[in-house]
């Protein structure tokens, strides 16, 4: 597996779904709404990107089909449909990624790279934010698409909130300390 998929950077917060009702339109400002949106892609595509990759996607459609996954979830009212009740907004997310994957699978052979669309590019986002938490390479190379989300998920998690944590101690004075600390704060993912 390339290195894109083995080394990912992670920026991760548990979703609220005060995010995802913003994101969705629901009673915000368009500034709200497009610091939600933000919020959420962030969140989200690096799980997302590992997962395509596990499921046997280069580096290159991997990018392509997590930019264009999220180009449906943006430009269709999917989020307006997220209902908290049903469950975890993150379980909703991968069902309906293993659904838009299957179906992209059939219409991606007939469609040219591009598509009119500005990609992002993937190699700036993930160097914005480099992950201090890896994935080893059994990991995977064994576990299922599904528990690698997961895991990934979990690691950006940790980051996010060891990030949260480096801000306040450094608001306090104290970031030292912090600085002393970190190397016994993280760890490898397995």
């Amino acid at each position: 597996m390339e290195d894109h998929c083995r080394q990912l950077p992670g920026e991760f917060a548990t979703t609220r779904w005060s995010v995802i009702l913003q994101s969705a339109g629901r009673d915000s400002d368009e500034e709200k709404r497009r610091k939600a949106l933000t919020q959420l892609c962030r969140t989200y595509w690096r799980p997302i990107f590992l997962f395509a990759c596990r499921r046997g996607l280069s580096v290159e459609d991997a990018q392509d089909l997590t930019q264009d996954f999220f180009t449906k979830i943006l430009e269709t009212d999917w989020l307006q449909r997220a209902d908290r009740s049903r469950g975890r907004f993150r379980s909703l997310l991968l069902k309906s990624l293993q659904n838009f994957l299957t179906d992209a699978g059939e219409k991606r052979s007939a469609r040219k790279r591009g598509g009119g669309f500005q990609f992002v590019s993937w190699d700036d986002w993930m160097a914005e934010a480099p992950s201090q938490l890896s994935i080893s390479a059994q990991a995977l190379e064994t576990l299922e698409p599904e528990r690698l989300y997961d895991l990934r998920w979990a690691a950006t998690v940790v980051e996010q909130a060891l990030r949260r944590l480096a801000e306040e101690c450094q608001s306090k004075g104290r970031l030292r300390l912090f600085e002393t600390l970190s190397p016994h704060l993280g760890a490898t993912t397995r």
